[in-house]
């Protein structure tokens, strides 16, 4: 049996969430940005990654944006939406394996370039017919699509 040629990408940080669903070859299908507020956080992400599943069905492999942050506030709270998310994901794709990325990481092997702009990311999904309503779907869908090349093969 083939593998599925699907995957999910995701960004997500302690106010919002963005995914993007990636279909070989070259399409992004499905992409959404969700805001999270304080005390349902785990259920408004839980609730969009519901959202996706309903759109794009069951993924061979999810990725997910784990950034590094310089000073430790930041870095526990988005830690947190991270840990949620995984979470999530495991609850709405039992069988989906998850991979965490550092942004340098994901763009590189997307094809975008690891110090790539915000502005050259959207640009390059772009180049796919994809035309993100925010920056962060862009994000999410050049994620997905480095997921799909590490799975999956260019």
């Amino acid at each position: 049996m083939a593998p599925p040629e699907l995957t999910v990408g995701i960004d997500v940080s302690g106010t919002r969430i963005a995914y993007a669903v990636y279909a070989h070859p070259g399409l992004v299908t499905v992409s959404a940005t969700h805001r999270l507020t304080a005390g349902r956080q785990y259920e408004l992400i839980r609730e969009a990654l519901r959202e996706a599943r309903g759109e794009a069905g069951e993924p061979g492999a999810i990725g997910i944006e784990q950034p590094h942050f310089g000073f430790p506030k930041a870095a526990y709270m988005h830690g947190m939406a991270v840990a949620r998310t995984e979470d999530a994901c495991r609850a709405v794709w039992r069988h989906a394996p998850v991979r965490f990325f550092q942004p340098s990481e994901w763009r590189r092997i997307a094809g975008v370039g690891g110090r790539a702009s915000k502005e050259r990311v959207m640009e390059f999904v772009n180049g796919f017919g994809f035309e993100p309503k925010t920056q962060d779907e862009a994000d999410a869908a050049a994620i997905a699509l480095a997921m799909w090349v590490e799975e999956y093969g260019d």
